[in-house]
């Protein structure tokens, strides 16, 4: 059977050995797929933790961003939110990616800005 080729906007995870990707943007034809594009990657501190907990998940984001620097920003209620010493584990665990997958997922990114505006920080949203 022959299909017509498309394009396919996934938001979804997908998980593999190391790391967790959605926000894909595929280009489908008769013999498969190929990724075209996809959100810009993240890690995430402490892997599934961070899913439980969408303030890690903004801090990764932040990171992403803007490097080491972001963890000394306590103007930020993600960083704030956790001790100094917290803070330090979860930089050296970002910089050196200790438990910290990357993702491309829009869910991901959608728990992040929750705890950038103070929505969420504990706890699923």
């Amino acid at each position: 059977m022959r299909t017509r080729p498309g394009r396919l906007l996934g938001w979804d995870g997908l998980r593999t050995r190391s790391d967790s990707l959605g926000g894909e943007f595929l280009r489908i034809s008769d013999t498969g797929f190929e990724r075209v594009a996809h959100l810009r990657p993240f890690l995430l501190p402490g892997g599934d933790q961070a899913i439980k907990e969408p303030r890690r998940t903004a801090i990764g984001l932040l990171y992403e961003m803007q490097g080491d620097d972001i963890l000394t920003r306590e103007d930020l209620e993600p960083v704030r939110s956790f001790e100094a010493r917290d803070r330090r584990l979860i930089g050296r665990a970002l910089a050196h990616r200790i438990n910290a997958p990357l993702t491309s997922s829009a869910g991901r990114l959608f728990d992040a800005v929750a705890a950038l505006l103070g929505l969420a920080s504990h706890g699923p949203i």
